[in-house]
């Protein structure tokens, strides 16, 4: 004779209907909660209204189903939603601010591309006449660069670039030679005073190579003297 399986008393039939009624009916509230949150701007409002759907389906960190929750909230202290990195069109922005407010912007150049960023500050601002010392007066800039360069957290290259006047120097036997040296002396600066992570700094000096202008006047020699950081996001 073959077993017929008991069918659930009533009172539990009845138990179950209520309990996936509940389920269904949580997860149509959640669904409208996100339709309305959409129409708010603030970001807050809306990771509160995707942590209640994520936490009525149960399935992932958002929160416990409806069904089991003891809390009156759906949501867990911690957002299912986490923040976006800064994006370096936010952090060059942020430095512009900070460059204006210093009246130094005609001396600094950005540029923001589609997978990184580049800015280039003038070496005479930098640097001591005709030496790899950094002057004091230029270490609150500096500072601000290294916060920008630890929240993009990715290797970077610190460039150094001169005029095509002759060079003479008793250390350096060429103008490549003493651009290399400045970029290491920004390079040591960002990494022992700014904190900078060493495996993400990188230099190259080209002295005259590659100008931005012609070397025909004092305006354009002074151009062609600049530091250039070069972050590029990797794809």
């Amino acid at each position: 004779m073959r077993n017929i399986a008991p069918r659930p008393a009533g009172n539990r039939r009845g138990d179950l209907l209520n309990k996936m009624n509940v389920t269904l009916m949580m997860i149509l509230l959640a669904f409208f909660i996100v339709l309305n949150s959409l129409a708010v701007p603030a970001p807050s409002k809306k990771k509160i209204a995707l942590g209640s759907l994520i936490g009525s389906l149960g399935i992932l960190p958002g929160g416990p189903s409806p069904i089991v929750a003891k809390r009156k909230t759906l949501t867990r202290a911690q957002a299912p939603i986490l923040p976006k990195p800064d994006s370096p069109a936010q952090l060059m922005g942020e430095f512009e601010e900070y460059v204006i407010r210093k009246k130094i912007a005609e001396d600094v150049a950005t540029v923001v591309t589609n997978n990184g960023l580049e800015l280039t500050i003038n070496a005479s601002m930098i640097f001591k006449r005709n030496s790899i010392e950094i002057r004091p007066v230029i270490y609150p800039v500096l500072d601000r660069l290294s916060h920008l360069l630890k929240r993009v957290n990715g290797p970077f290259v610190i460039e150094c670039h001169s005029d095509n006047k002759k060079f003479k120097s008793a250390r350096y036997a060429t103008s490549i030679d003493f651009s290399i040296a400045r970029a290491g002396a920004v390079a040591r600066y960002f990494m022992d005073k700014g904190g900078v992570e060493h495996s993400n700094v990188s230099i190259s000096g080209y002295g005259p190579l590659l100008p931005l202008f012609p070397n025909d006047t004092a305006e354009h020699r002074k151009k062609n003297n600049r530091v250039r950081i070069v972050y590029r996001r990797a794809v």
